[in-house]
């Protein structure tokens, strides 16, 4: 069986691709895979919205752009990706609802430190049947 890891990132702060790194590596050593995903809506989604604004496109299309530079990048490392954005107004409810049933083994956040993201956080850690993974800026 491979491994599955979901990256969440976040590409409003600093911090947002931490994880990346981390999940690239152990599908890397596993033979497993990631798929990463990014929230068009609530706070993490300001940068998304802001390159929007500039270039007169949607943020559902700024996302795209944004994960298929991510996911060239894990895929050229020689790990197997994907992409994938939800809604992002009940992010941990999302989530939840696509790990339920799903293949993924575990989850990777980058932590920001916003007061919304500790709700999501604690939501995930409280209610998901798969490990966790926290990663702090380097």
């Amino acid at each position: 069986m491979n491994n599955h890891y979901l990256v969440a990132l976040d590409p409003t702060a600093e911090a947002g691709e931490a994880a990346l790194p981390l999940a690239t590596y152990a599908a890397k050593v596993t033979g497993g895979k990631l798929t990463v995903l990014v929230a068009l809506g609530g706070p993490t989604a300001q940068a998304l919205r802001d390159f929007a604004d500039a270039e007169q496109i949607t943020v559902a299309a700024a996302a795209d752009r944004y994960l298929e530079q991510v996911v060239t990048q894990v895929r050229d490392s020689g790990v197997a990706a994907d992409r994938l954005t939800i809604e992002g107004k009940d992010t941990a409810g999302e989530i939840l609802g696509l790990l339920d049933g799903s293949d993924v083994t575990a989850l990777a956040i980058p932590i920001a430190g916003r007061s919304t993201e500790k709700r999501v956080l604690d939501r995930l850690a409280r209610d998901t049947s798969v490990p966790v993974l926290l990663v702090p800026a380097a």
